[in-house]
């Protein structure tokens, strides 16, 4: 008996062609329809086909499908240590309104912090691992930054 294995297939709706057939007969012919395989994409292309071609396939568990998204721009800075007041969402609409200047004014003390947690923000993209791996090195974070008095 062969042991099971787990199989990760990253970005796979970047694959031309009909992989979700691919993928479909691999689990019916061969070892591999013992083992737990993970699909993974950026891309919601192809990702309906697969659904359907793998129907009766997708493990024994209520919900095998998952949607990670990456942080928000809030949640990135609460990962850089900056702690900011609570502000009510703006909507588009908000920015023809006073609110806006309030909320502003509001954030004015950290605006430093904001446009510097902003740069990193575009250069990790929101994800996680980026933060972790180093798109910061060489930069301090916000919260680390020294202050010079006025």
């Amino acid at each position: 008996m062969i042991e099971s294995r787990y199989w990760f297939l990253e970005e796979i709706t970047a694959v031309k062609g009909d992989w979700p057939s691919r993928i479909k007969w691999l689990r019916d012919n061969d070892p591999l329809g013992e083992d737990c395989v993970v699909l993974t994409g950026s891309s919601m292309r192809g990702l309906d086909d697969a659904i359907r071609a793998l129907a009766g396939r997708r493990g024994e568990v209520d919900s095998s499908d998952r949607v990670l998204l990456p942080m928000s721009f809030g949640d990135l800075c609460r990962a850089l240590g900056i702690a900011l007041p609570s502000t009510p969402r703006l909507r588009p609409m908000d920015f023809q309104r006073d609110v806006v200047d309030a909320v502003a004014d509001q954030l004015h003390p950290w605006c430093n912090d904001l446009v510097d947690a902003w740069e990193i923000y575009l250069r990790v993209g929101g994800f996680p691992q980026g933060l972790l791996r180093g798109p910061t090195a060489g930069a301090n974070r916000p919260s680390e930054k020294p202050r010079r008095d006025p």
